[in-house]
């Protein structure tokens, strides 16, 4: 009977650890985040991400637009903790930028506004948002020889 008991109380406990830790996951990129909310692959999200579209845009199209702002809004927020935490931005300058971000998510329709400048210059530099995964959706694919380049 004690066997069984413990058996029990295990498989509970590790179901609930289970549940955790799914819940508790992270995105590591906004396209997986995208992926999710639309029931997409990362991939067909690249796709239409090469054919210009924002993550926004692909939200908006599949009626996932607010849930994506939310989500997107927690991403980017931890992302700056992080950075205050590794001392790489000052938490007044976390905060400031986590207002910024609030103030740009509520008026988000999905599409980018070409007058506003981008959060990274307005603070001065990138903010790792993109969190370096190398995902320049292979839109040069190193097949040039350089003829575009302007001097």
């Amino acid at each position: 009977m004690r066997k069984k008991s413990t058996i029990i109380i295990t498989t509970f406990v590790l179901s609930l650890f289970m549940a955790t830790v799914a819940f508790a996951a992270t995105y590591t990129h906004p396209s997986e985040m995208v992926a999710n909310l639309t029931g997409k692959t990362q991939d067909e999200v690249f796709n239409l991400r090469s054919q210009g579209k924002t993550y926004g845009q692909i939200a908006q199209e599949n009626g996932v637009l607010e849930q994506f702002k939310n989500n997107m809004l927690e991403y980017k927020k931890a992302i700056i903790d992080e950075r205050v935490n590794q001392g790489l931005i000052t938490k007044e300058n976390g905060e400031a930028i986590k207002k910024a971000l609030e103030e740009r998510i509520a008026i988000c329709n999905g599409t980018p506004d070409p007058n506003r400048m981008p959060l990274g210059q307005q603070f001065g530099g990138g903010l790792g948002f993109g969190r370096g995964q190398g995902r320049g959706m292979g839109m040069g694919r190193g097949m040039g020889f350089g003829a575009n380049i302007t001097k």
